[in-house]
């Protein structure tokens, strides 16, 4: 599971390299979707969660999924903010 320590974490590393990004870059990102199988899997993994079901390994497994979900869409969120910006202001990078 994400806690809040570690989005802050993951805030902290993604602001300079959110910086890194061109316009092409944050739109490709802001763009990002989830492939169905991993969506697929990550429901089954949260489901055997809630009923305290899942293995060591499953766990984690469900962990890594969930950090670097919460990474993508930290990314995806600066990306987005960066595109605005641009927008907002009629810079492009």
């Amino acid at each position: 599971m994400i806690y809040v320590s570690n989005k802050a974490q993951i805030e902290t590393l993604i602001g300079p390299l959110a910086k890194c990004f061109d316009r092409e870059t944050a739109r490709r990102i802001a763009k990002l979707k989830i492939a169905p199988q991993v969506k697929a899997r990550i429901e089954y993994l949260g489901a055997q969660a809630k009923k305290d079901k899942l293995t060591f390994e499953e766990e984690n497994e469900y962990s890594s999924l969930m950090t670097f979900g919460m990474f993508v869409t930290v990314l995806k969120s600066k990306a987005r903010l960066q595109l605005a910006s641009e927008r907002a202001t009629g810079r492009k990078s």
